[in-house]
């Protein structure tokens, strides 16, 4: 597949913002980035980068965020949600720049328990990225095996999914009880 055209959910631009804001950058900030499906000017999923164009993505965010190196790079499979594919020759090609010193450490996202042990048995994992939050909360035993394993659990969506926000009442009995939002109380 030819990516001319086509860029990652979240894209070229957010990468830019970032340097924009942060640059220079101070010693302890780690940035994370995510190598994902990849989309068409719409937004619209076009594909998954190939084993081989990886490497292009990788540089182009060095080169964006202007950065020798990345803290964390994650991995994103082609789906909407976990499902089960095999993506070890891409979280190889991964490794490969981790050991060559471009990537300092390996994530994936949006996983279920066999691509995360599809990729431990290639690479260290530092970090997992899945939706989570206390309506779906579907990730409790890969979250419990991260911490087993003390590997990183990141969840997206915290607050709820896209614009629907967390609307739980065990939530708000909570808030209403320690003067919180239900914001906090999600995030906690």
């Amino acid at each position: 597949m030819d990516t001319a055209g086509f860029y990652r959910h979240g894209g070229i631009r957010a990468h830019e913002l970032i340097r924009e804001a942060l640059a220079p950058y101070r010693d302890d900030l780690v940035i994370a980035t995510k190598a994902e499906p990849l989309r068409d000017a719409d937004g619209v999923f076009r594909g998954q980068a190939r084993p081989a164009e990886l490497r292009s993505l990788v540089e182009e965010d060095l080169r964006r965020l202007g950065v020798p190196s990345l803290d964390l790079v994650y991995l994103r499979p082609g789906g909407v949600g976990p499902d089960g594919s095999s993506e070890a020759k891409r979280f190889a090609v991964l490794t490969e720049l981790r050991e060559a010193g471009p990537i300092r450490h390996l994530g994936l996202s949006n996983v279920d328990a066999a691509q995360l042990e599809e990729a431990r048995s290639i690479a260290p994992v530092a970090a997992v990225q899945n939706h989570f939050h206390v309506q779906n909360p579907e990730d409790r035993r890969l979250l419990a095996g991260c911490e087993r394993l003390g590997i990183a659990y990141v969840p997206f969506f915290p607050l709820g999914g896209g614009s629907v926000p967390v609307d739980d009442a065990r939530v708000r009995a909570v808030a209403q009880r320690r003067s919180a939002s239900v914001a906090q109380v999600s995030l906690a």
